[in-house]
């Protein structure tokens, strides 16, 4: 009976690294979630303090829905990614931004 057999062990090694890559990315997914919901939120309380001179009362709930489900994350360069969920203009590129 052997004790070492590296084909096993290195499936078992990447079956863990899988699952731990798995909870890091869910943990992550949460995080950006969670900041897309303020973001939300934050929008939602400057569409409701502006709304006598706008005369916008609230968000369209289809664009609420789009901005609390995409990852906004995804569509800015690496070097801004940590200010992806501030209710900023970001630089997306090409003299262009994502607002």
């Amino acid at each position: 009976m052997t004790f070492w057999n590296p084909p096993i062990l290195f499936r078992n090694g990447l079956a863990i690294l899988a699952v731990v890559g798995l909870m890091t990315a869910s943990a992550a997914q949460q995080d950006d979630a969670a900041e897309r919901r303020r973001m939300v939120e934050q929008i939602d309380a400057m569409v409701a303090s502006t709304a006598s001179s706008s005369g916008v009362a609230r968000l369209d709930p289809r664009l609420r829905g789009a901005m609390t489900e995409v990852p906004r994350r995804e569509f800015v360069p690496l070097e801004y990614r940590s200010a992806a969920y501030e209710n900023e203009p970001l630089p997306v590129g090409h003299g262009q931004t994502i607002s």
